[in-house]
């Protein structure tokens, strides 16, 4: 996905995105329908910061969040940004040093390697839904931001 995909998503559901010099990467605040992304990160990490956050809209998640959950998140944001084609073809130039990857992808190095995480556990290589994100049953939880 584009960062105007994600931000079209995003204003589907009622969330606003903003862009400001930010003590994190980037933080969602599911009350308050918002999103702020850093706006000192590279054009990459500002990617990063904004699917990330995307997920966590998604999830209903608001404050801090364990860090297992954090790392599932990255996973899934990394699942919207990189496709397994152009992953694929990207490590047949460049060999799997994920720095030279993620230039190529124009992703951070963190997506890369959680898209890597995401793909061990079985989930990157199939199309269809994303993998569970924990028990319905324990609702939304709060939210940490990086």
């Amino acid at each position: 996905m584009t960062e105007n995909d994600l931000i079209q998503e995003l204003a589907g559901m009622g969330v606003h995105v903003v862009y400001l010099p930010y003590r994190f990467a980037g933080a969602y605040w599911h009350d308050e329908g918002l999103i702020v992304i850093d706006s000192r990160q590279t054009r990459a990490g500002q990617l990063a910061a904004l699917a990330h956050e995307t997920i966590h809209a998604r999830r209903g998640d608001s404050g801090p969040q364990p860090s297992h959950v954090e790392d599932l998140v990255d996973e899934l944001a990394a699942k919207l940004l990189i496709s397994p084609i152009e992953y694929a073809l990207a490590e047949r130039v460049y060999g799997s040093r994920p720095a030279a990857l993620a230039a190529e992808l124009g992703v951070t190095q963190r997506m890369v390697e959680a898209w890597r995480r995401g793909t061990e556990r079985g989930w990157g290589m199939r199309a269809g839904p994303s993998p569970p994100v924990g028990d319905p049953a324990d609702g939304p939880r709060g939210r940490g931001v990086r």
